[in-house]
């Protein structure tokens, strides 16, 4: 899975109401050439992007003003273009019942709060080869 991503130009959702936290994922997603990012800033700012763009990968925070993360995890699944949409999870709560709930959802990886880059960067490769 080194080197190149195998689909052309990934489009990459980030959802977070933290304009640092938005801003260190972006610079990590940037290291993939030709990736697109989109940013939101809470789970409504990220439905009303959603009916406009089809993001290959949404990272969402849970913790968020006016719509959270576990409401547009759960309108996404419910939305037949989004719903197959991978999810990424990045929280500080990681406990065990928030982990487990993230599974519950379909959420196809859980990353603490600051999340680890290259395990990050892992994990977005092989959802994005998966996907093609």
């Amino acid at each position: 899975m080194d080197g190149e991503l195998p689909v052309g130009s990934p489009t990459f959702l980030i959802v977070d109401d933290s304009a640092v936290a938005r801003r260190v994922l972006s610079f990590t997603l940037n290291g993939l050439d030709g990736s697109r990012i989109i940013e939101a800033t809470d789970g409504l700012d990220a439905l009303k992007k959603l009916t406009k763009e089809q993001p290959d990968i949404i990272f969402v925070d849970l913790y968020m003003p006016t719509m959270d993360g576990w409401k547009l995890i759960e309108a996404i699944r419910e939305n037949r273009d989004s719903a197959g949409v991978p999810v990424i999870v990045i929280s500080t709560l990681a406990d065990e019942e928030t982990q487990k709930r993230c599974s519950e959802l379909g959420v196809s990886a859980f990353f603490e709060k600051p999340a680890d880059q290259a395990r990050l960067l892992l994990m977005v490769r092989r959802i994005l080869y998966e996907k093609q």
